[in-house]
Formats: structure tokens, sequence, C-alpha cells
């Protein structure tokens, strides 16, 4: 038998999503303050509305539940201002569905000053947090990492162990979710994961993604490439539904802003915006021998030479951000009439942005997810993303930094290869037809009803081997 081959069906998009009637939701009242760290309490009586009155030493202690005719109380967790972008349309049909108490986390970068203070973004999409739970120390080194996932895990196991939902949501792949991962995997809290079974060589993400993946009771894979991996990682078939990328919903269902109104929220001269790239760059945390500040100011340089405006986010929060974000800055205020930086731009914001670009350029995730459902071409540089399913309308490169003129080169010429008129711009995505947080909201109340074992044995698939 071919490897893989009994897989092939089993990646398909799933459409028996069994119905069940929604029932009224009621409200969950505090009655105690839980008795927490000193460093937590703070947070925590500022920013919980109501948190559950459970003996500790009951909490979730069974490994096998079946749920009765209650509302689902559902922790979604949110640490970034893109993977809000993601999950924004699966919040509203949880919150609009009576069958669920949807409680939002806001954790990570959300609550950097620095980098925007993005839950705040969040309460301007109408939604209340739940929990504001502060991690990030600074992050230029891989040790401000360590600390920052050690953080997540004691501040998540603190609260969950007072206030435990029925399920938690964790989308991708970054430090923030892997700690709220493994404070769930030792309460016995059962995860839905979103986009795992993505494949990113170049960053530390690969491997937290696929430990979170093992921790998770049930996947959402975005395509059916990465539905294949995670089963291969031994997770049942019966427990990996490809529902597609919540982004096509969310770029569906979002009215996005024209030049002029964009150019007007930016507070930028229109004229900036008649011709203009998307510049988005991120630490590549697997490749110490490569210096991302090398790299952001090669790019720099090479757009310069363009005609066009740069429009510029910083870095996220990972070892060596703050370090590509002084470059950014130190280049804007040089070249003011030619690079706009920005500590973040928003869900809407920056879909506008993706959709009135030129092109976009750098490593983010949104290259290989976002631009191709948009149809902006995208020019994806070094390994960051290496593994991923890279749509037909991104250009991959990975030029060598310490060859300064071959790099630069390679950008300028990968600039004119996505302008031309004969690039794949309008071909089409592996990322479903927008539907994907129904299904994502119908499958947790059916498996919910159904009853979740955690006790989950081994998925092994026969290679052929003997």
């Amino acid at each position: 038998m071919k490897p893989y081959s009994m897989l092939k069906a089993l990646c398909s998009s799933r459409s028996d999503v069994r119905k069940s009637t929604p029932n009224t939701c009621t409200n969950i009242t505090e009655s105690k303050t839980p008795n927490l760290s000193k460093r937590f309490r703070k947070t925590l009586s500022e920013s919980l509305n109501t948190t559950n009155n459970l003996d500790s030493s009951t909490q979730h202690t069974k490994l096998s539940t079946k749920r009765k005719s209650t509302p689902i109380n559902i922790a979604l967790i949110t640490g970034t201002r893109a993977e809000w972008g993601l999950l924004y349309p699966l919040a509203k049909v949880l919150q609009q569905d009576s069958a669920y108490n949807l409680q939002i986390i806001a954790t990570g970068s959300h609550l950097s000053q620095e980098l925007g203070n993005t839950y705040q973004e969040i309460e301007a999409d109408g939604f209340e947090i739940a929990a504001k739970i502060p991690i990030l120390q600074h992050h230029n080194t891989h040790l401000d990492t360590a600390k920052s996932l050690a953080t997540a895990i004691v501040s998540f196991s603190e609260y969950f162990l007072h206030t435990p939902p029925d399920i938690a949501i964790i989308l991708g792949d970054r430090y923030e979710a892997f700690g709220a991962a493994i404070a769930c995997g030792n309460l016995n809290i059962p995860i839905a994961h979103i986009c795992g079974g993505d494949s990113t060589q170049g960053a530390n993400d690969e491997y937290m993604r696929h430990c979170i993946s093992k921790i998770s009771y049930l996947h959402f894979p975005s395509n059916a490439l990465s539905a294949k991996r995670i089963i291969q990682l031994g997770e049942s078939p019966q427990r990996v539904f490809n529902v597609g990328s919540l982004a096509v919903e969310n770029i569906n269902n979002t009215r996005l802003l024209n030049r002029q109104e964009l150019s007007t929220q930016l507070k930028l001269n229109s004229q900036c915006l008649d011709r203009f790239c998307l510049l988005t760059f991120h630490p590549t945390t697997l490749e110490s021998n490569i210096s991302s500040t090398q790299e952001i100011t090669l790019i720099l340089e090479a757009l310069l030479q363009t005609p066009f405006f740069i429009l510029a986010t910083k870095a996220n929060a990972d070892t060596g951000g703050e370090l590509i974000n002084a470059v950014l800055a130190s280049y804007a205020t040089r070249f003011p009439n030619k690079i706009a930086l920005f500590a973040n731009l928003g869900r809407i914001l920056y879909l506008s942005s993706l959709k009135s670009a030129a092109f976009m350029i750098g490593n983010s995730s949104s290259a290989t997810s976002e631009a191709p459902i948009m149809h902006t071409p995208a020019i994806n540089i070094g390994t960051r993303q290496k593994g991923r399913l890279i749509p037909e309308s991104t250009l991959s490169i990975n030029p060598n930094p310490s060859d300064t003129n071959g790099y630069i080169t390679s950008i300028l010429t990968a600039i004119e290869t996505v302008s031309s008129d004969t690039f794949r711009r309008n071909s089409t995505h592996p990322f479903g037809n927008g539907t994907s947080a129904r299904q994502i909201a119908d499958i947790i109340k059916t498996e919910l009803q159904q009853g979740i074992n955690l006790k989950k044995a081994f998925y092994d698939v026969d290679f052929g081997y003997n």
C-alpha cells in the first residue's frame, strides 16, 4: 500500500456536522476572588467581570465528559493582532449564539503599549474581555521568550484553575498559545486547535504548533495538507476537520476601505497610496546565524530604490523583534516621504491596506494566507514560512544576506516579477469557501454533547513497513 493513500479521503472537508437546538444562555456570577499570586491578582481584579465559584479540588478531574443541555463555556485565547484578525468571525458566531458563553482572554502583545495595546481593537469590535493576562518580558533574547512562556504557563494555570471553561480555543503556534495549551493540558481542559498542521521551518513556531496539536482534542486545519500532517502526528481522523481558513470568512464579510478612506484613517497624503507596498518582517528565530537587523536593512534599501511608498508594520514580540523595530523606526524618521511605520494597523486597516497594495513583502504568514485570498501579489523572503502551503500568487525568494548586492538585486527582480501582467495574482487558493466559523462552532457543540474522552489513543498510520 502506498504511504498516505489511506489519508486522502480523510483530509477532505467535513460536511457531516450534526445540528442541535441552542439553549438560552445564562450568566456566570462571581461570588469570591480566587487566592492567586500577588502579581496575577491585580490583573484578575481589574479585568474579570465573572468567575466560577468552584472547589479547586474538583476542577476538571474527569477525563471523560458528556455535556448536558446548558450553555457551553468557551475560552477564546488571543495574543496578537494578526491572530485576532483570524478569530474575529468565529468570536462573532459564538457571541451571537445562545448555546455558548464566550469568554475572551487577551494576552501577549495585545497588552503591550509599544505594540499598540491592540486589546482595544477587540473591545472596539464589540466584545467584552473576560481576562487580560500579561506575560511579555522584553523580547530581545531567547531567554526573554522563555520567561514569557513560563509566565504564560503559570498565569493561565492560575486563571483556569478557578475559572475552567468547558473547552478552550487556541489558534496557531506562538509561545503565548503554547503556554496556554500547556496550562489546559495539565488541568484536563480540552482544546480546539485552529490552524494546526502547518509548517514554518524557520521559526520556533514549528515545534510549538505541533506540540499544541498533541495537547489538543479537536483540530481545525485550514487545508487538506495540514489535516494530513495532524493525522500523521497520531491524531484520530475522527477529530480532524478540514474546515478551511477563517481568513476567507473574515475578508468576505469585512467592508474594506478604499484608498481615499485609507489615507484619511492613516493620516497620510493620498498620493502616498497611489503606488505602495505593505511591509511586514518578523525575526527568524531558528536561524541564529542570520541577522534580522541586517535583513530588514537590506529590504528597506532595496525598496527605497523603487517608486513604491512603503507602508510598514512593526515586528511581533519574538526574540529580536525590538531590534527590527528600531531599524524600521530609524528609516521612517530618515525617509518620511517614503516610509510610514505603524505599531499595528488593526483588522480593517490591515486588510484594506493589503487589498490596495501593489504587493506585500516580508516574511509574515499573511503573504501565504490573506494575500492570496485577496489576489494581492506577495513576496515571501527567507525560510521563516518554509514548509507552508504556498499559493501561486506568492513568490518565495531566499537571498543570502551576506551578499549585499545580491540580496538587493534579488528583491528588485522579485518586485519586477510580481508587478508584471503575466504574474498569477488571480490564482485560486486552497482555504475553503468562507464558512469556517459556523462549522467550528457546530462541531464543538456536537462533540461536547456526545462526550469528550481525553484519554486519546494514538492513531497509527500504516506506511507499509514491517
